[in-house]
């Protein structure tokens, strides 16, 4: 088991210029994931956390984990610990810390389908349907 070391944003810069291959990942839900995340980074919500899901992940020396606000991260950090990396970095304050710094923040095409935009969707169908019904048996 790994110990966790806070970095702040500046020092994820340093350390991705330095190793650009590093795995970030983002353990905030696919929601917040989609609505802005930094660059190459994985999406493994830390409710869905296991350490059997970083198998896939070749490179096994290093892993920054962040969340938001950096509140999930520091709850969380006996999870974090499991993975199985040589170095497991928490970016401190979160994706807010790293966007306050002036880092890039890359939105997902799915970044609309949330559960209340598919609502709407469903609703605007629900009521073209009816209208269309409607004209249709009025018209014979």
């Amino acid at each position: 088991m790994s110990k966790v070391k806070y970095i702040n944003a500046a020092e994820l810069k340093a350390l991705l210029a330095k190793k650009p291959e590093i795995t970030i990942c983002d353990i905030r839900g696919v929601g917040e994931f989609n609505s802005g995340h930094i660059q190459n980074a994985i999406n493994i919500p830390v409710s869905s956390f296991d350490r059997a899901i970083f198998k896939p992940i070749k490179d096994k020396d290093s892993i920054v984990f962040h969340c938001k606000s950096g509140t999930r991260t520091r709850i969380n950090e006996a999870k974090l610990t499991t993975a199985p990396f040589k170095n497991i970095y928490v970016l401190k304050n979160g994706i807010s810390e790293w966007q306050q710094s002036g880092g890039e923040v890359i939105h997902s095409a799915g970044a609309g389908n949330s559960l209340m935009s598919n609502l709407r969707i469903f609703i605007a169908l629900g009521v073209i349907g009816y209208i269309v019904y409607h004209i249709a048996t009025t018209l014979h």
